[in-house]
């Protein structure tokens, strides 16, 4: 009986010698747990500094655009419509006799919704105006592209 109790005991300290160390080893990874939780804390803060710094620093290049976007809508030239204006009503006549009859091809369509610029201005995406247009993306995108091309061509010829 003596030598039960005797191996109980030595039993129980190492089951308390094992305890300490496994105790040792949560408080370890309690501290780096915690050290974690901080340091994701820190990165969270960055974080969500840097977003508004960014964020501030877009809604001003916006607000810049938008100043630039109407300065130049108030200061275009608005050019004349045709040069035939300035024309004398003799030499009027004279031209139109010159010119030869348009064809049916060469008669313009209506602008006011078969442009992919405005139907772009309107909202629609580029997939809508090219089914609506029954043309491919890629020719609508490059009609666009060429369309703005132009525009900066003028823009910079004045």
């Amino acid at each position: 009986m003596v030598f039960l109790n005797i191996f109980i005991l030595i039993c129980n300290i190492l089951l308390m010698a094992m305890l300490g160390k496994k105790t040792k080893v949560l408080q370890e990874i309690n501290r780096e747990n915690r050290l974690i939780q901080k340091n994701v804390q820190t990165l969270v803060e960055e974080n969500s500094k840097l977003t508004n710094l960014i964020l501030d620093e877009l809604e001003s290049k916006l607000a810049e655009a938008r100043q630039v976007i109407e300065f130049f809508e108030q200061n275009t030239l608005v050019l004349p419509q045709k040069q035939e204006d300035s024309v004398p009503k003799k030499s009027k006549v004279l031209h139109s006799a010159e010119k030869p009859l348009a064809t049916v091809e060469e008669t313009p369509l209506k602008k006011s919704n078969n442009s992919p610029v405005d139907l772009l201005r309107m909202g629609m995406s580029i997939r809508e105006i090219a089914e609506k247009l029954n043309m491919t993306q890629g020719e609508i995108a490059l009609k666009l592209n060429l369309q703005e091309k132009m525009e900066n061509y003028k823009y910079n010829a004045k």
